[in-house]
């Protein structure tokens, strides 16, 4: 064989291993009924913050954690503990996706991602508006 062929098929392996390993990545929301959650695995969390429960932060206490509750996308709430450190805005998040695991009745979140609402939305209200 030649050399360019050899090259060529070891780039193709290559690249079939990197896209092999990202799709062990993919993987669907659970909820706080889940099996996997239920059984202490670490799964993706997707809901929205709980206005009836306060957000509890002191970064005097400690800056790297937070507590608030959440409800799940069918609805229901439950406290979440989150080992990173609060988003600017964070109660005015329109959605937020937890990386975590259960443990009695507690999620703890390692990771966190809120998605806030647009600042531009209101704008271009009043802008059709006028």
């Amino acid at each position: 064989m030649k050399r360019t062929y050899i090259v060529v098929l070891f780039f193709l392996a290559i690249c079939i291993g990197v896209v092999a390993s990202q799709l062990g990545n993919v993987s669907s929301y659970a909820h706080f009924q889940d099996k996997n959650l239920l059984e202490g695995k670490e799964v993706r969390l997707k809901g929205t913050l709980a206005t009836t429960a306060p957000v509890i932060y002191d970064p005097e206490v400690d800056p790297n954690s937070f507590t608030f509750h959440l409800l799940d996308m069918h609805g229901e709430e439950r406290k979440v503990v989150c080992f990173d450190e609060k988003p600017i805005d964070f109660e005015r998040s329109d959605e937020i996706v937890l990386t975590g695991s259960m443990k009695d009745s507690v999620f703890y979140a390692k990771d966190l991602l809120v998605k806030c609402p647009s600042k531009y939305v209101e704008e271009e209200i009043e802008k059709k508006e006028l």
